[in-house]
């Protein structure tokens, strides 16, 4: 199994000031913003030991509180600590949000559920501490962090949480528990909820030792905490809002970020990028937007400024500023910068505009960050480096290394397309937390190719388990119930399965699976998706709740590229394809019952020299595409269907089209025209027709030869079906010819050579009218 190799244009962005549409780190040296916010904070933790922050999904909760809150208890602490060895004076801040699944909790003892999560907790940030706080000046703070979580971890875990959080204060002198995402826990039972509001109570009302506790979710689940106040009381007066960013905050944090990442932004770039935000292209004028910024102030809700967006865009920009700017020199982002990048995208898509554009961010993340389309390194150094488009298609001319390289990143591109509507509510765009096990997106990502190798749902189970995925009947149930009857399995493998000579089906499928892990490492590595150890297997969810609309919505446009399509190692069903245009080499795809169109808007689908070479299109049905230059070669065309199509050799170049060596029962041509076409070797076919369409669009060939075929030709089902205006011409074939009327009313006018040189006839009508037939012998003498 190849790893995937990332180049240099597929960096980390964090090398910016903006770290992309994820939260925040600690320590991350870029957060500005919510001094406000944060002032008001601590003035409330300083009077009470419990304390309540909330707000609604997308107003940077957890940004806020890793990044601005954490770090300034962790100065003060280690300050305090190299002063005079106090380490009472300032808490020991632990951020505890890896959460076991619903399921799981549902299962566990309460007290087990917090023990569990604080271990977790204190084991990543000590694993963690140094690229935290890597920097010089943080020094101090990362070998206090590191002290006290060895400290820590040498605590007995046994008994209750209440005895185990205390005695982890004790050995830290003060203890702050920030408890991130605390609805998740909450939403198991109102008994579970009962306890560990009972352990909190006791803990804050306990003197002997000081634990304290900030508590952040989500604010539609404040509801949950009514039995805690009924417990403390007075709940309210200890509850922080965190609301959305004002406009005039976006801007001082967008200026103060850059300046700390040595990179610079004009006013009138951040002008055009808010106004974008705001759904206009038009900055607005100094007044209006002092005006706007005066009523945004008063918001209380949801952020007016979608800050997932806005930092997608944001490192976006960085990126394409960061390119046409000199080593050593600091980065600037302009207006031009945004009309750059926004061309970039026109040229997938022309109705785009600036607000489409901001709309699209975390689409663009996605598809350019995360999953972006393949960079190949030629071995040849004289070639430029090729980066495959979905207009191009596949490149033939890559060496073994690079084809397995692309297979790779093909089948992640459809893998993480498959997986992600499992990754957003089930494919509903829900506000609930969605923690799916490892196994379960997996399977669910490869459920056609299950079906198409004739798997059940409990041959899926054993696979998985032998290829290292612990997974139990219960968590395949909903794989089991979205499962369609599993379709009749001729156990075909084709694409890139075949090319790496994996001919066993558990071959293939282990394949399939370490291709899918690779699609979750690098969703991980991008901060997307967040993968949690479970006694029965992996977890996998969202970091960010607002990237499960977007996440769904790249999918689903994944699903009908070209590269995903033809990268698919096992056979396509019943699949819709839209295209604008395909070139290159396709090789060993299989197609079946499929439909293969031009996109919405697009008259034509266009396919440029494209070579298919042992292709499996049995049942495929082509409608209004356009075949110039290029080949079918040893492919398969049972009951395949070609509806106003046209074929013709390349422009300028004297090639023909050809169909070489194809086979298949009922390959039907509708309509359309052929134009220098050649079939050769074909001894496979049978009963191939050339008809009219419906409407009654007829075929018109013309210079179509046919040579050293075998087979059944129908050409008309009707007459008038059929219009040859150049040669028709059969050479060295054995054919049996079927109704040629349809070629005979036009004998006068529209028929031009109809020559059929040293065939074999079997069963033929010929209608006398047919003055320009001729028929010649071996010997080369015309016959009557």
């Amino acid at each position: 199994m190849p790893k995937l190799h990332i180049t240099s244009d597929d960096r980390d962005a964090r090398s910016g000031p903006w770290p992309g549409p994820v939260p925040y780190n600690e320590g991350d040296q870029h957060y500005r913003g919510r001094a406000k916010d944060l002032k008001v904070l601590l003035d409330k933790m300083r009077a009470s030991r419990l304390l309540l922050l909330t707000g609604y999904s997308g107003t940077g909760k957890t940004s806020f509180l890793r990044a601005a809150v954490v770090p300034t208890f962790r100065i003060q602490r280690a300050r305090r600590l190299s002063k005079d060895g106090n380490n009472s004076a300032t808490p020991f801040v632990l951020v505890v949000r890896d959460w076991l699944p619903a399921a799981q909790r549902e299962e566990q003892d309460p007290d087990t559920t917090l023990i569990d999560a604080i271990l977790k907790s204190i084991e990543t940030l000590k694993k963690e501490a140094g690229d935290l706080y890597k920097a010089d000046r943080w020094i101090d703070v990362r070998k206090s962090v590191e002290q006290d979580c060895s400290a820590m971890l040498e605590q007995d875990r046994t008994g209750s949480a209440y005895d185990y959080i205390a005695r982890l204060t004790r050995t830290t002198g003060s203890l702050m528990l920030c408890m991130d995402q605390f609805e998740e826990p909450l939403r198991v039972s109102d008994e579970a909820s009962n306890r560990i509001f009972d352990t909190i109570a006791r803990l804050v009302s306990q003197w002997d030792f000081l634990t304290s506790f900030l508590l952040s979710f989500r604010q539609e689940f404040l509801y949950l905490f009514a039995a805690l106040d009924s417990k403390i009381g007075n709940l309210s007066q200890v509850t922080s809002y965190l609301h959305g960013m004002p406009e005039h905050d976006v801007r001082v944090a967008i200026h103060e970020s850059a300046r700390s990442g040595n990179t610079g932004i004009t006013a009138e770039a951040v002008n055009k990028l808010l106004a974008w935000m705001q759904g206009t292209d038009i900055p607005r004028d100094s007044a209006s937007s002092v005006q706007h910024e005066v009523s945004t102030n008063s918001v209380v809700g949801p952020t007016s400024v979608d800050l997932l967006r806005l930092q997608a865009l944001l490192q976006e920009l960085y990126r394409w500023s960061s390119k046409t700017t000199n080593p050593g020199e600091s980065v600037t982002i302009t207006e031009e910068t945004l009309d750059t990048l926004l061309e970039r995208a026109q040229r997938a898509d022309s109705t785009l505009d600036g607000p489409r554009l901001a709309d699209l961010a975390l689409y663009l993340f996605i598809e350019r960050r995360v999953m972006p389309l393949p960079y190949i390194e030629s071995r040849d150094a004289s070639q430029e480096r090729l980066r495959v488009t979905a207009e191009r298609g596949l490149p033939h001319d890559l060496s073994q290394d690079d084809e397995n390289q692309l297979a790779l990143i093909l089948h992640m591109r459809r893998a993480t397309a498959r997986i992600a509507p499992f990754l957003s509510s089930f494919g509903l765009k829900g506000h609930l937390k969605v923690q799916v096990y490892e196994s379960q997106l997996i399977a669910a990502a490869l459920r056609t190719d299950w079906d198409t190798l004739g798997l059940t749902v409990t041959q899926i189970r054993d696979v998985l388990q032998s290829a290292g995925l612990s997974v139990s009947r219960e968590q395949l149930s909903p794989i089991e119930s979205m499962c369609d009857p599993i379709h009749e399995g001729r156990g075909l493998l084709s694409g890139r399965v075949a090319n790496r000579d994996l001919h066993r089906k558990l071959d293939a499928v282990k394949w399939l699976i370490d291709a899918s892990r690779e699609a979750l490492d690098r969703l991980e590595k991008f901060s997307v998706v967040r993968r949690k150890k479970a006694p029965d297997g992996i977890v996998c969810e969202l970091v960010h709740d607002g990237f499960g609309p977007a996440l769904f919505d790249w999918s689903e446009q994944a699903r009908g590229d070209p590269l995903d399509v033809l990268g698919a190692p096992i056979a396509q069903r019943g699949q819709a394809f839209r295209w604008r245009k395909l070139g290159g080499r396709v090789e060993q795809v299989c197609w079946r019952g499929c439909l293969v169109e031009p996109a919405t808007g697009v008259g034509i689908l266009e396919f440029e020299n494209v070579e298919w070479i042992n292709c499996d299109l049995r049942g495929t049905i082509f409608l209004q595409c356009s075949f110039k230059g290029g080949s079918f070669q040893e492919c398969d065309f049972d009951g395949a269907l070609f509806i106003n199509c046209t074929f013709a050799g390349s422009a300028g170049v004297d090639k023909r089209f050809e169909f070489r060596d194809i086979r298949g029962t009922g390959l039907t041509f509708m309509g359309g025209a052929m134009n220098h076409v050649d079939f050769l070797d074909c001894h496979r076919l049978d009963k191939m027709l050339w008809c009219s369409t419906d409407d009654g669009q007829k075929l018109k060939a013309s210079h179509v030869e046919f040579r050293h075929c075998e087979g059944i030709y129908q050409w008309t089902v009707r007459p008038e079906s059929v219009v040859c205006k150049g040669y028709l011409r059969l050479h060295e074939c054995q054919l049996q010819l079927c109704d040629l009327r349809g070629l005979s009313s036009y004998a006068d006018s529209d028929v031009g050579l109809f020559d059929i040189h040293e065939c074999i006839f079997d069963h033929c009508l010929v209608d006398e009218s047919l003055s320009s037939l001729i028929v010649r012998s071996k010997d080369n003498r015309r016959s009557p």
